[in-house]
């Protein structure tokens, strides 16, 4: 138990053993409680041999005076002290018979001086009638000690009878002072669950707190895994109170291993707490975790920490500090079924503290990254490790990329989706646009069909991250054959188009991007047309400008609808007279009747294409006329 407990305890004992105040022997503290227990005990022994060799010619005696007899002049003539030495002088079998005799109250008195080595085996076998007597009234007057003394001596079946008459608190005062802690191991697996809950409500309405963290270091493993479970058990204001006691009395060495026992739903409780939220709690049980090397065994907490808490978190000094960081990242990436448990942090620690672990990562076997990979993906962490894959090595971010591009539809869809839902998308899409053909067609192909339901192409983006967005789809969609990309057409169709068209104009890059892009926007006009709905979208006059370059450079885009339609429309309209400014131009693709109409139209269109392309290069060349003065035109 605490220093201070068992100290006291032992003056108590002490002054017993000297009939002195137990004040009187505070000059003793230096010498520690385990030297003044010892000195007790040969003190004991002492007296003890004295006394029988005063007591020796009654001895004899002791064996043939009538049982009544002794309990009759016992308590009339003789103090409780003196009783307590002639019990030695009895035989066990006589001194079970006048214990029986004796009035609770004297054997109450007589307890505090008797010496536990020599009654303690007479414990178990006093009448237990006797034993209910007896042991309220010690309680009564708290003579905790005395009954700590004899914890070597209850066995299972008298801790069974006695544990409905011992109120809760006197247990743990008991404990507090228990001579020989080892017993806990014994004594709690025979207390149940229900009662150990009434013990922690108790340790918390008494503030008995400091005590029940000394128990719960004195117990074996196995005891204190069930301690914590049950302790997990009780209500959101008690484990506020204990996680407050615990930081209060600088109990988290003992706390953080206790975590690893918690069951998941109730450690996502102590997640929550208040006071893990606080900046100074974050930082004690960082620095506990570090410096006990159970850094590991917290890492389970983290996934489950509110966002406030994680923030806490990573600005703790531990996780600042460059050395101390290397080892919590050497733990986590050394076992890299860890790794997941500490990329909720990610966004929140140092440039520093990031490359580092990027590079932790990096250093892991392929076999490791594959079981990264998808380990990251079974427990939701996808979208926290896209941020380090930019990070890594080229081998490792190329051997991730496989890894990536080796996963089934759902599996794809589910990285993609953690992905999306975290705003990382435009990361992950750089991903996927690395990856072998057949990987990126299966990526276009989830796109395509889970417009409604995920957004993949960005809706609800601004402006920038759309186009962010829409430039690696351009990449990811790159060389794919065209029915796939007529799929990624019908799910953009579906969207604003005046962000789609703004966003595909503005993300092409190169070449092959203008063709990619060319490809989607035709898909989206022969849509339309097919299906007689105009499309009206509105795009600023550069990039209208910019694309009928590239028309007139390519032969390869002069073979898309799209391209057709953009140069009837914005040479022969009133784009021409504006001239290409970064004014909006309108857009519009004419509703067709039928499909022979369309055939024939296409046609006439590539006809016209030469001339077109001409008309476009002259108009190029010449200066851009100023912008009209008045709103209105």
């Amino acid at each position: 138990m605490t220093e201070v407990a068992d100290l006291q305890a032992e003056f108590v004992k002490l002054g017993r053993t000297l009939q002195c105040d137990p004040s009187e022997l505070q000059f003793l503290t230096p010498m520690g409680w385990p030297a003044i227990r010892e000195f007790r005990l040969v003190l004991t022994d002492v007296i003890t041999e004295y006394t029988r060799e005063r007591f020796a010619h009654l001895e004899p005696l002791a064996n043939i005076i009538p049982i009544p007899l002794i309990a009759k002049l016992g308590p009339t003539y003789f103090a409780p002290e003196m009783c307590a030495a002639f019990v030695s002088l009895l035989g066990e079998e006589k001194a079970l018979k006048v214990i029986a005799k004796l009035a609770p109250e004297f054997i109450a008195d007589v307890a505090p001086y008797t010496d536990p080595r020599v009654i303690g085996p007479l414990i178990a076998k006093v009448d237990f009638a006797t034993t209910k007597k007896v042991l309220p009234l010690l309680i009564e007057r708290e003579e905790f000690i005395t009954l700590g003394q004899f914890i070597d001596f209850v066995t299972p079946a008298l801790l069974e009878s006695i544990m409905p008459i011992v109120p809760d608190e006197a247990l743990i005062r008991v404990a507090e002072v228990a001579e020989n802690k080892s017993q806990y191991d014994q004594l709690i697996p025979l207390v149940t669950d229900e009662r150990l809950g009434r013990l922690i409500q108790t340790a918390n309405e008494k503030n008995l707190w400091s005590i029940a963290f000394e128990m719960l270091n004195e117990v074996n493993p196995e005891n204190r895994a069930r301690l914590a479970n049950i302790s997990a058990q009780q209500s959101d204001g008690l484990l506020e109170s204990l996680v407050t006691a615990v930081h209060v009395q600088q109990q988290f060495d003992l706390f953080v291993p206790m975590t690893a026992a918690i069951s998941e739903e109730n450690l996502e409780r102590i997640a929550n707490l208040r006071i893990m939220r606080r900046d100074d709690v974050m930082a004690a049980i960082a620095e506990s975790a570090v410096r006990t090397d159970q850094w590991s065994t917290l890492s389970s907490l983290i996934p489950l920490l509110p966002d406030e808490s994680l923030r806490a978190l990573a600005a703790s000094p531990t996780l600042r500090d460059a050395s101390t960081a290397r080892i919590v990242v050497s733990d986590a990436v050394g076992g890299h079924n860890l790794i997941p448990n500490v990329l909720p942090l990610v966004n929140l620690v140092t440039d520093e503290v990031r490359q580092l672990i990027a590079d932790e990562i990096s250093a892991l076997s392929p076999e490791a990254l594959d079981d990264l990979a998808r380990d990251v993906l079974e427990r939701n962490q996808w979208a926290n490790l896209l941020p380090l894959v930019a990070l890594m090595t080229p081998d490792a971010r190329a051997h991730f990329t496989t890894a990536t591009a080796g996963f089934d539809r759902e599996s794809l869809l589910s990285a993609m989706v953690s992905a999306n839902d975290h705003g990382r998308f435009s990361e992950m899409l750089s991903i996927a646009a690395a990856m072998p053909a057949a990987a990126r067609r299966l990526a276009v192909e989830i796109i395509s069909d889970s417009v409604y339901e995920e957004d993949f192409l960005g809706t609800a983006l601004d402006a920038a991250s759309q186009q962010a967005v829409w430039r690696q789809v351009l990449k990811l969609a790159d060389s794919l054959p065209a029915p796939v990309l007529k799929g990624l057409a019908d799910g953009a169709s579906m969207l604003n188009l005046d962000g789609v068209y703004h966003a595909i104009l503005s993300s092409a890059e190169s070449p092959e991007d203008w063709k990619t892009g060319f490809a989607i926007l035709s898909g989206i006009h022969d849509r339309a047309t097919e299906d007689g709905v105009p499309v009206e979208v509105t795009v600023q006059g550069k990039l209208i400008q910019a694309a009928v370059e590239q028309i007139a450079e390519s032969k390869a885009l002069q073979n898309f609808s799209f391209a057709h339609a953009l140069l009837e429309g914005a040479l022969s309209g009133e784009g021409v007279a504006h001239g290409f400014d970064n004014a909006a131009i309108k857009l519009t693709t004419t509703a067709r009747e039928s499909a022979a109409a369309l055939a024939e139209a296409m046609q006439e269109a590539r006809e016209k294409a030469l001339g077109l392309l001409g008309r476009a290069k002259q108009i190029l060349n010449q200066p851009p006329k100023p912008k009209p003065t008045d709103p209105d035109e």
